[in-house]
């Protein structure tokens, strides 16, 4: 009774903002049954937070939260409860970030991240680290082994920022502001959450998957390092198809076209 009474305050609330809602509370382990209703409604997009009323312990990304990302097989948006807070007002999707690798898996978040964006008149950012290698020896690495790394650095910094600049480009003529980050890093995943910080980006949204992961994991390393190390809200995009997603169901043709989760399609091939 009291959970009920908790959700129809919230429904309350959301009424006046204008969603339609539903109340529904289920018995038994939170995961599965998530799992099941957004199998069951073929859910668009789940929508939770990284603790629940049992705190940093058991509701943390690595129990309830992560089984219900690398399991939903659709796209989900994980709200950390420790979101910081400003005198004003944060407007989900005034400034969001787009970390990508420069493959199709990767851009296939962008519609998402610009239908946002062009809902309130936000600003897209678009990033990318350039991994810095490390030349395997057992000795201090030779000056030749340096001039390798460091060329090889710089050509694929080069790259990045002729594509970012490119995308950009592109956004902007669909009335979106843009700009790109570019840099090095021995570890991309943190320095990708060290530009949110410094940048105070409200929102952070990326594909499951991209060049260098898996389909037959559910989500890379550094969509696991933004959601289980942020303040902010991460939307994870999901790229694959139901079917290709653990064999859940048939795959959905308009995964192949693009996603239309915010109203826009963007063709990489384009």
């Amino acid at each position: 009774r009291e959970a009920r009474e908790y959700l129809l305050r919230i429904q309350a609330d959301l009424a006046e903002r204008e969603p339609q809602t539903s109340v529904e509370v289920l018995h038994g382990h939170p995961a599965e049954r998530v799992l099941e209703r957004a199998r069951e409604f073929d859910v668009d997009l789940i929508a939770l937070g990284t603790h629940g009323e049992s705190g940093v312990t058991s509701w943390d990304f690595g129990s309830t939260a992560d089984k219900i990302v690398a399991r939903a097989g659709t796209s989900v948006l994980v709200v950390p409860s420790r979101v910081v807070t400003h005198d004003d007002p944060v407007v989900p999707g005034r400034r969001i970030l787009v970390p990508l690798d420069g493959s199709p898996r990767a851009e296939y978040c962008l519609p998402t991240a610009l239908g946002l964006a062009a809902a309130v008149g936000g600003e897209v950012g678009l990033a990318h680290f350039v991994g810095v290698p490390r030349v395997f020896h057992t000795a201090l690495p030779s000056e030749h082994d340096r001039e390798l790394r460091d060329g090889f650095v710089r050509r694929n910094e080069e790259l990045a920022r002729h594509y970012l600049a490119t995308l950009a480009s592109r956004i902007e003529g669909e009335g979106v502001r843009a700009r790109t980050w570019i840099g090095r890093a021995h570890n991309p995943h943190v320095a990708l959450v060290e530009l949110v910080d410094r940048e105070g980006y409200d929102l952070v949204v990326l594909s499951a998957h991209g060049q260098t992961t898996a389909t037959d994991q559910p989500y890379g390393l550094i969509t696991r390092y933004l959601i289980a190390h942020r303040r902010r809200p991460v939307l994870v995009v999901q790229d694959l198809s139901n079917g290709e997603h653990r064999g859940l169901r048939p795959p959905h043709p308009a995964r192949a076209e693009g996603s239309r989760l915010g109203g826009l399609l963007f063709d990489p091939e384009s």
